[in-house]
C-alpha cells in the first residue's frame, strides 16, 4: 500500500510539474530588453553623450593632472604612488576614460 501511495504521489508530482512548464518568461514587458531598444530617439542618445562625456572629464585624467600640477594632494591608497612620481606598470589608472 506504502508503495502504491508514493507511486501515485510521485505521478501527481509529474503531472503538476509539466503542467506548469510553460513559457512564463515571454510576452508583455519581459520581452522588451531595456539594454537593445528597437527605436532610439534623440533624447536618448544626448543623454548617453552626456553621460560619456561627464565621466571623461571626470574621471582620472582631470586629478592625475591636478596631481601632476600639484593643485591637489594625492594623500590616498591609489594616488600615492602618482603624487610621488612613482609610476610604473602597477599603478592602476585609467588615463583614457576606456
Amino acid at each position: 500500500m506504502k508503495t502504491y501511495s508514493r507511486s501515485i504521489a510521485l505521478a501527481a508530482l509529474v503531472v503538476s510539474s509539466a503542467a506548469g512548464c510553460r513559457d512564463f518568461l515571454s510576452g508583455g514587458e519581459l520581452s522588451n530588453d531595456p539594454n537593445r531598444p528597437q527605436v532610439v530617439t534623440n533624447r536618448n542618445i544626448f543623454v548617453g553623450i552626456q553621460s560619456a562625456t561627464w565621466a571623461l572629464y571626470n574621471s582620472d585624467l582631470s586629478r592625475l593632472s591636478a596631481l601632476f600640477t600639484q593643485q591637489i594632494l594625492g594623500a590616498q591608497s591609489q594616488y600615492i604612488p602618482l603624487y610621488q612620481y612613482a609610476i610604473d606598470e602597477n599603478v592602476n589608472v585609467v588615463i583614457n576614460g576606456a
